[in-house]
């Protein structure tokens, strides 16, 4: 291929043009000069022609431009041939390009043959000339047309511009609304597919229809296919009428209510609806009418509920309470009446209307298991069978002890259920189509059957039914239960009627024995106590007396302290009697708990060291100082059981514990914690270890109530087993007792019931020869401080403070004596001081007189006290008069009707006068003038110490001839301290301390502790 391509340029078959030439220099370079210049001329023409073309593609006649380029380049190209011929002989291209040269300008010639006609048709320049005068005549006036055409244009882009405007305006406001259409679009979408979500979610159908005519269905939500099984178009197209659906019974009322809709514009109703399934579903509809603006009614709007299940649940409650008035209804009469025949016969009415059947009956047995119709119920044109005698043997041998185990037979249908042919044709006999069989059994024993039976048709029961007969069974099994025993009653009630005739006049005796009891009681309590508040009233205005020598002062304090003595003795007896005859109450008031026990601890005190026993009061941390409780009972129950504990002690010692019962488990298990604080009697004192009487920690919050456990154990003799049972029986004493010829019996007995009352109980440990342990729990309330009446010191009273008004005070009692002893009291200090006998007199004289205080006896002749403080409350004026109750009653449970009456205060008989003189300071704040202490020689300090002799105090008086224990024995036993002091004088100088002992145990009126030392004495001889 290559040698082709150079056989083609430089061939070597033929010589070069240069040969011809000889290669002469000169000649070579003209034709080389020559072509070269020629063939650059010819490729400029058509660079020109083409550069003419491209610019002026309006010229026609630019295919001839074409080929003239073609031809011009050929020459262009032959000449550049030739010059290349000069050095290679290429005559065959050189050649070739000729041939193409001569085509190509054959070819233009001819394309110019043929447009020459076109050439010849062109315009000359004249007529250029002219048609370019017309044409610029004409672009003048497009100019003009331009130039107007601008000026509009301009103005109307002005007016585009200004129309722009207004459309930019218009269209943001239809922006504007566009959005908010859509929005409202967005919402009304959203509105809508909610409700259409409710409208398929809701259990109510809403819909709509027209008024008049069929009420046909304009509207009916999806869910109407839930409810009906039918779709909604149905209803709308037509295709189903909902008034066919609704049931025969119903339809009536449903059409009747339509018919009054345009009156009452809303009606309700309930109606039974077929289901497409062929059931009946019960439908509530609700349906408004629907007027427009004009008040013209539109059309029907409406909801309707399936409450198909709340009918049901109506019919099973209404069965429900029907079964229950049925059960109750035979209970009550089970209850009202012992009428067997009465109670059946009820019953078998009852259960058959209850189960709208055919015949009800009640079947008993006979021993044998046959049995007979004992009573029955039957609905008209139903075969009566009662009275006949059934002897069923395959009943017998297949049913008795299917119904003896409680087993209820239930036949929807006789000749299904697979009964033996005998008893199948016994119930066919009776036209029993179904029956319901439930057995009455008294306990395991088949007393009877219970028979309900169907004989019109076919009867399915329901559990309801079946639980409603066996309910009533087992009443009636009850009622012949009671029947039963009624019978065997009858026998018995003459004798219980003469018992109860008998225990009726009983019952009326006690009641007329108690009656006597609380008249006695109260009667013996006036009549004891007004003596001694003379004895002891006139023995307290003596005392006030100066002028007395100390000889008979002392006579004067051993009255009173044996009438003290006495007052104590009588109020246990009556407070014995107030428990038997169950008059005894709690009397609640603030108090400080501490200081009573420091009060008991000085009173037993002396007694305890008279028997060298080591007495201990032993309070725990935590026990507060200020409760609210019964007080006077803590103390009588207190003073009772430290009092036996001391008096059945010979040696060792006698300790009270008072702690918090929640104390009690923690003190055991950490007893290191709980430092007990300890009263030794002979040696610390209460308050060296407990707070001041007075004072309170304000910081300390304590609990709304606790529980405070007492216990007194001693190292006595102790109780036997065998006497346990007798302790707290009144009047009833230990052989212990019974050997210090000491007591009533009445201590044990009272303090139990006062603990009893206060919430606790005695409980009682005890080692024969060893000591007893008695210990009780009660309630307390803490108190506030504030709420606690401090006693202030008893001084005496020697008269009235100076710069005080005149008081007058009236007495009213109708014994003179109470008022002399009053009068004789206040008629020194400067008070006057007047007298009345009765409550009508009082009242004459406040009347009168305007006293500032009156003492008033409640119990008088002509008017009592009691209507007198009424009376005299009742005037405007008596408010301002204090009046203060006196009573010799000891029944606390009187304070109350007392201070009812209107009395300010209650004060009763016998009374102290420190206490007569606080009250009038109270109530009418009278200032007092009180009597100096006086320094006394402490004499008697040194009689209750622990004796200087070597010999015990027992001892000492084991001494005395026997005759001499005895005599001083029964003088303390006749609590005559006389007595008593002469025969101290006969002790010799050698029991000096035994005599100072006793004569300070006489003048504190202890005759125990003198009884007991005379026993010990009388051992100690034995011995």
């Amino acid at each position: 291929m290559l040698e082709l391509v150079k056989n083609i340029f430089s061939p070597t078959q033929y010589m070069p043009h240069g040969h011809c030439y000889l290669w002469q220099t000169p000649l070579v370079w003209l034709h080389i000069t020559g072509d070269f210049l020629i063939g650059i001329a010819y490729f400029s023409i058509p660079l020109m022609l083409i550069y003419f073309v491209l610019k002026r593609r309006d010229v026609p006649f630019l295919g001839i431009f074409t080929l003239f380029g073609a031809f011009i380049i050929l020459c262009g190209t032959g000449h550049f041939l030739e010059i290349w011929t000069l050095w290679h002989p290429a005559y065959w291209l050189s050649g070739l390009e000729k041939a193409l040269t001569a085509l190509v300008s054959c070819y233009t010639a001819g394309q110019m043959v043929t447009l020459l006609p076109q050439f010849l048709s062109l315009r000359t320049p004249q007529e250029l000339e002219e048609i370019n005068s017309r044409l610029e005549a004409e672009i003048l006036v497009k100019k003009q047309a331009k130039l107007a055409l601008r000026t509009a244009y301009d103005d109307l882009e002005i007016k585009v511009q200004e129309r722009t405007s207004q459309l930019i305006e218009t269209n943001q406001c239809l922006e504007m609304e566009i959005r908010e259409r859509q929005q409202a679009e967005l919402k009304l979408r959203s509105v809508t597919e909610r409700l259409q979500y409710l409208l398929a979610t809701t259990p109510a159908v809403i819909f709509s229809c027209q008024i008049g005519g069929n009420y046909d269905v304009t509207f009916v939500s999806e869910n109407i296919f839930l409810m009906v099984g039918y779709e909604a178009q149905e209803f709308m197209n037509g295709s189903i009428d909902w008034y066919s659906l609704i049931h025969p019974e119903d339809r009536e009322n449903v059409t009747n209510l339509f018919a009054q809709i345009l009156e009452k514009e809303s009606i309700s109703y309930e109606y039974r609806e077929r289901h497409k399934d062929g059931s009946y579903r019960w439908i509530y509809d609700e349906v408004k009418l629907v007027k427009d603006a004009a008040g013209v009614p539109m059309e029907c709007v409406g909801y309707a509920v399936d409450i198909t299940a709340r009918k049901q649940a109506e019919i099973t409650l209404q069965q429900q309470l029907k079964r229950e008035r049925l059960v109750n209804s035979i209970q009550e009469r089970i209850r009202s009446s012992l009428n067997l025949e009465e109670v059946l016969t009820m019953a078998v009415e009852e259960v058959r209307d209850f189960l709208a059947t055919d015949r009800t009956v009640i079947y008993r047995f006979n021993p044998d298991w046959s049995g007979f119709i004992a009573v029955e119920s039957v609905a008209k044109n139903t075969m009566p069978i009662l009275g006949i005698d059934i002897n069923d043997n395959c009943f017998r041998e297949h049913y008795v002890s299917v119904y003896e185990q409680g087993h209820i037979r239930a036949i929807d249908n006789i000749y299904t259920a697979g009964l033996s042919e005998c008893h199948l044709n016994l119930l066919t006999q009776f036209e029993i189509k179904a029956n319901l069989v439930v057995p009455i059994l008294q306990g395991e024993k088949l007393w009877g059957l219970l028979i309900a039976h169907h004989c019109r048709n076919q009867r399915h029961w329901n559990s309801s039914e079946i639980e409603s007969l066996q309910q009533i069974s087992v009443q009636l099994a009850i009622a012949i239960q009671q029947s039963t025993l009624f019978e065997q009653a009858k026998t018995e009630i003459y004798e219980r009627k003469l018992a109860e005739l008998a225990l009726q006049k009983a019952v009326l005796a006690a009641d007329r024995a108690n009656c006597a009891k609380s008249e006695f009681l109260s009667s013996m309590s006036h009549e004891l106590r007004t003596p001694l508040n003379a004895i002891l009233g006139f023995s307290q205005v003596m005392v006030r007396d100066s002028s007395l020598n100390n000889q008979n002062q002392q006579h004067l304090q051993i009255i009173n302290r044996a009438g003290e003595h006495l007052l104590s003795l009588i109020n246990d007896i009556l407070e014995m009697s107030k428990i038997e005859a169950g008059r005894s109450q709690l009397n609640e008031s603030s108090f400080n708990l501490i200081r009573l026990l420091e009060t008991l601890e000085e009173m037993f005190r002396l007694k305890a060291k008279s028997k060298k026993l080591l007495l201990t009061f032993e309070v725990a941390e935590g026990v507060p100082d200020f409760v609210k409780g019964d007080d006077g009972k803590l103390r009588q129950v207190l003073i009772n059981l430290i009092g036996n504990a001391i008096k059945f002690t010979d040696t060792g010692s006698v300790t009270l514990r008072v702690k918090n019962q929640v104390e009690t488990s923690f003190s055991v298990q950490n007893p290191e914690l709980i430092p007990p604080k300890t009263i030794i009697a002979d040696t610390v004192s209460l308050k060296s270890v407990s707070p001041e009487f007075d004072t309170v920690n304000m910081n300390y919050i304590p609990p709304v109530s606790l529980r405070v456990n007492f216990e007194i154990e001693d190292t006595g003799a102790g109780i036997g087993r065998e006497e346990m049972n007798k302790l707290f029986q009144p009047f009833e004493q230990t052989k212990t007792g019974y050997k210090s010829q000491e007591g009533t019996g009445l201590g044990l007995p009272i303090s139990r019931n006062f603990v009893r009352m206060m919430g606790g109980d005695i409980s009682v440990k005890s080692t024969l020869g060893l000591g007893s342990k008695f210990s009780f729990d009660i309630d307390f309330r803490l108190a506030d401080p504030s709420d606690v009446k401090m006693l202030k010191p008893q001084k005496k009273v020697i008269g009235l403070a100076p710069d005080q008004p005149e008081y007058r005070i009236l007495v009213v009692d109708d014994r003179p004596d109470n008022c002399l002893v009053i009068v004789r009291l206040l008629s020194p200090l400067g008070l006057i001081v007047r007298e009345a006998r009765n409550g009508q007199e009082a009242v004459a004289i406040w009347e009168e007189w305007q006293p500032h205080l009156i003492w008033m006896d409640m119990q008088m002749p002509v008017m009592n006290g009691y209507e007198a403080t009424r009376l005299i409350k009742a005037h405007p004026l008596g408010k301002k008069t204090m009046i203060v109750a006196l009573t010799a009653s000891a029944f606390e449970e009187e304070r109350k009707t007392i201070l009812g009456a209107g009395c300010d205060d209650f004060m009763r008989k016998p009374f102290e006068a420190n206490i007569l003189f606080s009250i009038m300071e109270e109530l009418l704040g009278i200032s007092y003038i009180y009597e100096e202490p006086v320094e006394e020689n402490i004499e008697n300090e040194t009689t209750i110490s622990v004796p200087t002799s070597t010999l015990s105090v027992e001892s000492q008086l084991s001494q005395m001839p026997l005759d001499w224990v005895q005599k001083i024995s029964e003088a303390a036993h006749e609590c005559s301290d006389d007595k008593i002091v002469k025969l101290i004088d006969e002790i010799p100088r050698e029991f000096d301390s035994a005599a100072k002992i006793l004569t300070a145990l006489a003048h504190d009126f202890l005759f125990d502790d003198i009884i007991e030392l005379a026993i010990l004495a009388v051992k100690d001889r034995q011995c």
